[in-house]
């Protein structure tokens, strides 16, 4: 029997199974991980002795997500009617987009962001690596430069992340004007705006790579409260019984470059977005991620969000680490 199951893959890019060569009534074929059976079926294969399974991307890639894995073998084994087992290990990476070319992230860090980015003095940014080793390179208003080397705040699963807060609090001294990351052939470039951006809502949420990013919205920021009013007639007086109040609120990014564009639609698709500094969750309901290659447009996006609870007690700043120093009392 012959397959092509690669020795690998991220979780999104796994191929559909094709198995040739089965000369028996049927196989048993099964996936698994760390010890964790993911799937096993008894499949009969057609008249030119081939077995498909289809989608097993998106099985993979839903198991990584609910626990949390980067990075785990994946054991493919084969079982026919009668014989030996035949079995394949295959390291899978987590990825919720498709990336055929994994030679790519040797180069680029772990985000879909290609490009220079906006940022501004007081964010929260990160950056993640497969490398230990990172230099930050800084250019002030004055035309002064600084270097300096980065040490990782956390590791997991060999990938390294690096907290640019520091690097971007406010001093007495020059402004800070721009700032390139390098760690080993990667290279990020931060362009820091010039204006005052303390009223600006920043979201917090793993990238298709399971690592957390964070979004700000420099545009214009709206709340839009609706409420829905249930009503019963009692007597000759008409009584409200209860009403429903939903508040969702309309950010805007403000101008985005072309990477950044592409950083807000990773947005739109991940399943876990928290609101800084607080840390509660967040739902989106509506989005418009329209761009186009016009010579003299200004891209901006729009997203509709909510707060996955309307009521929601913490205490402590969420920090997007993997430990941080919030609490939620909600339920305490």
């Amino acid at each position: 029997m012959t397959h092509n199951f690669p020795s690998s893959s991220y979780s999104a890019s796994l191929p559909d199974l094709l198995i040739e060569g089965v000369t028996q009534d049927y196989a048993v074929v099964s996936f698994s991980a760390n010890g964790t059976a993911i799937y096993s079926e008894v499949l009969y294969p057609d008249t030119s002795g081939r077995i498909s399974i289809l989608s097993i991307s998106r099985m993979i890639t839903q198991f990584m997500r609910r626990r949390s894995l980067l990075q785990m073998s994946l054991v493919m084994a084969i079982t026919p009617k009668s014989g030996s087992t035949t079995s394949k290990t295959c390291t899978v990476y987590y990825s919720e987009v498709d990336i055929p070319d994994q030679s790519v992230f040797t180069s680029r860090f772990l985000t879909l962001c290609d490009g220079p980015r906006y940022t501004n003095i007081g964010r929260r940014e990160y950056l993640y690596s497969r490398s230990n080793a990172a230099v930050a390179r800084g250019t002030f208003s004055d035309g002064s430069s600084s270097r300096q080397t980065l040490t990782p705040a956390g590791s997991s699963s060999g990938i390294y992340m690096f907290d640019l807060t520091d690097l971007l609090a406010a001093t007495n001294g020059p402004r800070l004007a721009a700032m390139t990351i390098t760690s080993g052939s990667r290279t990020q470039q931060y362009i820091i705006r010039p204006d005052d951006d303390s009223d600006v809502e920043c979201l917090i949420f793993k990238n298709a790579f399971g690592l957390r990013e964070t979004m700000y919205f420099e545009g214009t920021l709206a709340v839009k409260p609706s409420y829905k009013r249930s009503e019963i007639l009692i007597g000759r007086t008409v009584t409200h019984y209860d009403i429903e109040e939903t508040v969702s609120h309309e950010s805007i990014t403000g101008p985005l470059t072309d990477g950044m564009a592409k950083l807000f639609r990773d947005l739109l698709r991940s399943y876990d977005i928290r609101l800084l500094p607080t840390g509660q969750k967040v739902v989106i309901s509506d989005s418009k991620a329209d761009d186009d290659n016009a010579d003299d447009r200004l891209t901006r996006m729009t997203l509709t969000w909510m707060l996955a609870q309307s009521v929601q007690t913490t205490d402590g700043e969420f920090t997007g680490g993997i430990f941080d120093d919030t609490f939620d009392y909600t339920f305490n």
